[in-house]
C-alpha cells in the first residue's frame, strides 16, 4: 500500500512539472482574453435616466404578487462594468456521489474536457457541492506549481458546510454566512504569510468535512506570485496524500448537468470576471412613478441586460457563461437628482424575476450593504418577491445612494432594483 501511494505522489510531481511551459503560454493567452473583456466593457459609460422612462403610477396594492415586481420587458439597464480578477468556480457536478476530482484546470480530460489553463496573481474561487454519497467525505481546494522554480500564495476566505450553518430560513445556511463574511470582512481564514510551493508539489489550502446530504460553499481569493493550477477535490479520509493524489486521477461521480438550448448547465471553469459595477444619475419624476432596473440577470432566456461574464476555460458541457454570478461582487449606485422644486418620497425594493403564489421556495437568501452602512438580510421567495429597503425624503438637489453585495449560492438567477418616487 505504501509503495503505491509513494508511485502516485511521484506521478504528480513529474505530471505537474511537464506542464511549466505550457503553464507560461496559458497565462499569456489569459491576460489577453481578460484584457479584450475589459475593454469591451470599459467602453460603455453610465448614463442619465430622465423622468420620461419612468412608469406612470406607483406599485399596485394587491395579493397578486406578479404585479409586485415590475415585468422583465420594463425593466431597465444598469449599464454594468464587468472588472475584476478571473473566476474559478467548481459546481459541476453540484452534487457529488465518489471520490476524485470536481474542477481543475491542468489538463484535457478524455471525458470532461477542459484544457491546460494556468492562473497567475489574483483570483477568485467559489465552489458549491453536494454529498450525495452514503458515507461522510471531504472537500479539498487544492494548488499545485508547474514551475522550475518556488512560487508563493497568500489568501483569505470561507466555508462553510450547512451542519456548521443549518439552513432554515432567512439569514441562515452556509451560503449566507460565505456572503456575509465577505460583505463585513469578518473571514474564516487569512493567509497572510507567504506559503511556498516547491517545484511539481501540490498543497491544501482548506479542506472541508461534509456529512451525508451535507451542502457546502466556499469563496477565496488568492494570490500567487507565479503560474499554478487549481484542484478541488473530494476523499474519504481528509488525508493530505490521498488529497494530492485525487488530484492526478480520475474525475468524482457524481450528476453532471450540460447546458443546452433550453438550459443553463452548472460551472465548472474559470470565467473571466467577478465584479460588476454600475453608476447612474436618476432623475425624479414630479408625478408618482415607478422604475426597475435589470440586477444580476442573463439574457439566455429572457429579455434583459446581459450582466454574466463568460469562461475563458469550461469543463465539457458546462456553463459558457457565469449564470447566476454565485460567487460575484456587485457594486451599483445611483445620484438621485431632485429637479422637480418639490421633496420627494422615494422608496427602493429588491426583488426577484421569478414569482409562483403557490410556492414558498426561496429566490434569494442573502446580506446587502446599503449606503456604504446599514446591512440589511434579504430573503425572498416565489410568493413573496419584494423587499423594501428603504425610504427616502429626498429634496431638491442630488442625493446618492449604494447597493453593494455577494452574491449568494442559494438563489434563482435575475433580480430587479425598483424605485417608487411621489
Amino acid at each position: 500500500m505504501k509503495k503505491k501511494l509513494l508511485l502516485s505522489i511521484i506521478t504528480v510531481s513529474v505530471l505537474i512539472a511537464c506542464k511549466k511551459q505550457t503553464a507560461q503560454e496559458e497565462i499569456s493567452n489569459t491576460q489577453v482574453q481578460e484584457r479584450k473583456e475589459k475593454d469591451n466593457n470599459s467602453s460603455v459609460a453610465s448614463r442619465t435616466i430622465t423622468p420620461a422612462e419612468w412608469t406612470a403610477g406607483l406599485l399596485p396594492v394587491t395579493t397578486d404578487v406578479t404585479q409586485h415586481i415590475i415585468p422583465d420587458l420594463q425593466l431597465k439597464p444598469l449599464y454594468i462594468t464587468l472588472s475584476g480578477p478571473q473566476m474559478y468556480v467548481s459546481n459541476n457536478p453540484e452534487q457529488f456521489t465518489g471520490n476524485g476530482w470536481l474542477m481543475q484546470n491542468s489538463r484535457n480530460d478524455i471525458t470532461r474536457g477542459g484544457a491546460p489553463y494556468a492562473l497567475n496573481g489574483l483570483k477568485t474561487v467559489y465552489l458549491f457541492h453536494i454529498n450525495k454519497a452514503t458515507t461522510t467525505k471531504f472537500v479539498h481546494l487544492m494548488l499545485s506549481n508547474p514551475n522550475s522554480t518556488n512560487i508563493t500564495y497568500t489568501g483569505k476566505g470561507s466555508y462553510y458546510t450547512n451542519s456548521e450553518k443549518p439552513l432554515t430560513g432567512g439569514a441562515t445556511g452556509q451560503s449566507y454566512f460565505v456572503a456575509k463574511d465577505w460583505l463585513n470582512n469578518t473571514l474564516r481564514q487569512n493567509i497572510t504569510n507567504p506559503v511556498t510551493i516547491q517545484p511539481g508539489k501540490v498543497v491544501e489550502v482548506f479542506k472541508a468535512r461534509m456529512n451525508v446530504s451535507n451542502m457546502l460553499d466556499g469563496r477565496y481569493e488568492l494570490t500567487t506570485s507565479g503560474p499554478a493550477y487549481y484542484y478541488i477535490v473530494v476523499t474519504s479520509d481528509g488525508k493530505l496524500n490521498n488529497a494530492i493524489n485525487a488530484t492526478q486521477g480520475t474525475f468524482a461521480a457524481g450528476t453532471y448537468l450540460t447546458e443546452s438550448a433550453n438550459t443553463f448547465g452548472r460551472e465548472a471553469g474559470v470565467y473571466n470576471t467577478t465584479n460588476v459595477s454600475a453608476s447612474n444619475v436618476l432623475e425624479l419624476p414630479s408625478t408618482p412613478s415607478r422604475i426597475g432596473f435589470c440586477l444580476n440577470t442573463t439574457a439566455k432566456f429572457k429579455p434583459v441586460e446581459e450582466q454574466t461574464t463568460n469562461a475563458v476555460m469550461n469543463l465539457l458541457g458546462s456553463s459558457s457563461r457565469s449564470y447566476g454570478n454565485y460567487g460575484c461582487k456587485y457594486n451599483v449606485s445611483f445620484q438621485l437628482s431632485n429637479n422637480t422644486g418639490a421633496t420627494r418620497t422615494v422608496k427602493l425594493y429588491f426583488a426577484s424575476n421569478v414569482v409562483d403564489a403557490t410556492k414558498s421556495n426561496g429566490t434569494w437568501n442573502g446580506p446587502v450593504r446599503l449606503n456604504n452602512s446599514a446591512v440589511i438580510d434579504i430573503y425572498t421567495q416565489l410568493n413573496n418577491p419584494r423587499k423594501l429597503l428603504a425610504t427616502w425624503t429626498v429634496p431638491a438637489g442630488a442625493f446618492n445612494t449604494s447597493l453593494e453585495f455577494y452574491v449568494p449560492g442559494l438563489i434563482t438567477t435575475n433580480q430587479q432594483m425598483i424605485f417608487e418616487s411621489y
